[in-house]
């Protein structure tokens, strides 16, 4: 897997997003300005930056203060002192609360401030890291999956066959590869591959024989702003041996368009009582939560902050969706679906669909 655990708020005060409005409430104006003094067993503990977009250093504990340096996400850093002066950063109606504190970085001279809303230790890195290795599919999500254009005309159903400890169980790569090779690569006969695609495509009615008698079976898929019926075209698989295998349910892509947008989830029963929306704040607290979670990544791609769109609410239950940016670039973000709830600070996993396609090297 591309990550150890899986796991924007961004701020145009601490950090650099200036196209993200927030507003900012000082708790304590009128309570003196000093430093308090955190005790030795707290000094011991270093502090990592997780601001997705790096966190602003000011030379006094104000938004006022001029700013004297950019820390990048995940800099280590120790902090001194905290100070008396409390902030509250809200941004998409989710608040981040915090206080201005005084730290030491080998990048930075003299006295310097920052808000540690943006500072976690190891230690609260790992409370936040609630995400499980893997998500089952819950008893009510179990006809759900995700949806992928994997082309400009070529748009599917993943299906993700795991077995209980989460390991690819029916699409095993060797045996596919061993049993099927020739045919696979064979050009001339009908056993071909999409070439344009951002995962190789596969077709071959041997390996995928259990699911053939899908072609022509309605899906409800679930588009960014509406809902869309579609039927199953034909099957195809993808097997790799650095990443996931998976059988794709080829769709019609005329169906879809700006008025639907893009085609997200797909289900067998279609959901009721539904609603369509940005759900901003729900989207910024599943990526503050994130930013934190993210330190934990064994390899990273530039910019690849592991951020998700919420667009869609059934009852309490939030379906979210991070897209491959580029279709020709494998050293892209790898998309991903999600269904999640909240409760409180909490965030839980209920179904995930999740191709993790350029992650790290296979060694």
């Amino acid at each position: 897997m591309k990550y150890f655990i899986y796991p924007f708020v961004c701020f145009f005060i601490c950090f650099c997003k200036p196209d993200v409005k927030n507003t900012v409430d000082n708790i304590n104006n009128k309570q003196k300005k000093k430093d308090l003094n955190l005790n030795n067993e707290d000094l011991k503990e270093k502090y990592l930056v997780t601001a997705s977009n790096g966190l602003f250093v000011r030379i006094n504990s104000s938004i006022n203060a001029e700013k004297a340096n950019l820390l990048p996400y995940g800099t280590e850093v120790t902090v001194i002192n905290q100070t008396y002066d409390s902030l509250t950063i809200t941004e998409n109606g989710f608040k981040i609360k915090g206080h201005w504190v005084r730290i030491e970085n080998d990048s930075i001279n003299n006295e310097s401030y920052v808000f540690n809303g943006f500072l976690k230790t190891i230690r609260q890195i790992e409370e936040a890291c609630e995400r499980p290795m893997y998500v089952y599919k819950e008893k009510k999500w179990k006809d759900f999956y995700g949806v992928y254009q994997f082309s400009n005309n070529v748009i599917g159903i993943a299906l993700l066959e795991s077995d209980e400890e989460g390991n690819d169980a029916k699409l095993d790569f060797n045996k596919t590869n061993e049993n099927y090779f020739n045919e696979l690569i064979d050009s001339v006969n009908s056993h071909s591959l999409y070439k344009d695609t951002f995962v190789r495509l596969f077709k071959n009615k041997l390996v995928t024989s259990k699911y053939n008698s899908m072609v022509g079976e309605d899906f409800y898929i679930y588009c960014y702003n509406k809902i869309v019926k579609a039927k199953v075209e034909d099957v195809f698989f993808h097997t790799d041996e650095c990443s996931v295998s998976f059988i794709m349910l080829k769709l019609d892509e005329k169906l879809f368009n700006e008025t639907t947008g893009i085609p997200l989830f797909a289900s067998k029963r279609r959901l009721e009582n539904i609603e369509f929306n940005s759900f901003k704040k729900e989207t910024t607290h599943f990526n503050y939560k994130t930013d934190i979670c993210h330190l934990w990544a064994d390899c990273l791609f530039e910019n690849d902050n592991e951020h998700i769109t919420f667009f869609l609410k059934h009852e309490n239950y939030f379906f979210g969706y991070r897209n491959d940016s580029n279709y020709s670039d494998h050293n892209s973000i790898e998309p991903y679906r999600y269904i999640v709830s909240f409760d409180d600070n909490k965030i839980y996993y209920h179904l995930s669909s999740h191709l993790d396609l350029f992650g790290c090297p296979c060694l």
